[in-house]
């Protein structure tokens, strides 16, 4: 049986044994060159029902993305895949029809 507690402890574990490369990607964007019109970095995470996607966007003091138009390749600016569709809950195939359903219910 699924429960909201199951699904959230469900995405906890998998972020955990994400955590080592998490770290070692936030790590990389410590060595970019970034566009001096960047004033803040920002981290967001997408959660689907069985996977996560986490981003990081260079943004201005308004909070809009910013994005370099020269032809320096070593600027970065933009945005950067952390960890990219990362399946974060597996569903038995026997079990698919429960879970969206459940999935729909707990999404309402």
């Amino acid at each position: 049986m699924f429960t909201v507690e199951n699904h959230i402890n469900s995405l906890k574990e998998g972020l955990q044994q994400l955590s080592a490369t998490l770290i070692e990607r936030i790590k990389e964007t410590c060595k970019f060159n970034y566009y001096k019109e960047i004033d803040l970095l920002d981290y967001t995470a997408f959660v689907q029902a069985s996977e996560i996607t986490l981003m990081m966007y260079s943004m201005d003091k308004d909070a809009n993305e910013v994005f370099y138009e020269g032809n320096d390749s070593s600027i970065f600016s933009g945005s950067y895949d952390l960890l990219d569709e990362i399946e974060s809950y597996s569903i038995p195939d026997d079990k698919e029809d429960e879970f969206w359903e459940f999935y729909e219910k707990a999404d309402q």
